[in-house]
């Protein structure tokens, strides 16, 4: 372009624009496969960065979610704990209460215990405010666990040595059970006592 128009050009001139022409070719290729590279690169780089991105969202996901579940965890611990605790508080009022029964036989008529049921079974008012105040009291502590794990209470009866077993080998206790079951209600615990009974009962019967 920088030759006048005027100017005559040989045909060497234009072998040698020509050859000058094929260079920038040669660099035209060179630049461009070099561009390629870089966008492939930056397509590598780009694809590598959003799969990092994606582990650390679901990194932060799986997080977010531990969070939530021991919080989950936590509140359902306390809501159990606290309904517990207002459990054996309102049942261990009936404690107090049922020994008043000591000082009062009369209400024994409210169970639709006679006198007449009393000496049959060869206890005392007394006796039996003690017998039906331990039995509701045990029954306290055995319902208020049931909460934290309904599976420790079943039909099965209690095993040798423990405390109700020990208490319901009496002879005494065994014969006051008929009047103290009119005052429990019936529930897994009462079943307990009751299989627990019967098998005391079996043993004796084979020795």
């Amino acid at each position: 372009m920088l030759i006048p128009v005027h100017t005559r050009v040989s045909p060497a001139d234009l072998e040698v624009a020509s050859r000058l022409g094929e260079s920038f070719g040669g660099l035209n290729t060179l630049f461009s496969g070099l561009a390629f590279v870089v966008i492939i690169g930056t397509l590598i780089y780009q694809r590598a960065d959003i799969l990092s991105s994606r582990e650390h969202l679901q990194s932060a996901l799986r997080y977010q979610a531990e969070l939530a579940n021991a919080a989950r965890r936590e509140l359902e611990e306390n809501r159990l704990q606290m309904r517990a605790s207002l459990f054996a508080t309102a049942e261990q009022s009936f404690v107090p209460l049922e020994r008043t029964i000591a000082d009062t036989p009369s209400v024994l008529r409210f169970y639709r215990i006679t006198d007449d049921d009393l000496r049959a079974a060869k206890i005392t008012a007394e006796e039996f405010a003690y017998l039906i105040a331990t039995f509701t009291a045990a029954g306290i502590h055995i319902k208020a666990a049931a909460i934290w794990d309904p599976s420790t209470v079943t039909d099965d009866p209690f095993v040798p040595s423990s405390y109700h077993y020990e208490l319901l080998s009496s002879d005494d206790v065994r014969r006051a059970w008929p009047l103290i079951s009119r005052a429990i209600s019936n529930s897994a615990y009462k079943r307990k006592i009751e299989a627990t009974i019967a098998r005391i009962t079996e043993d004796s019967a084979r020795r």
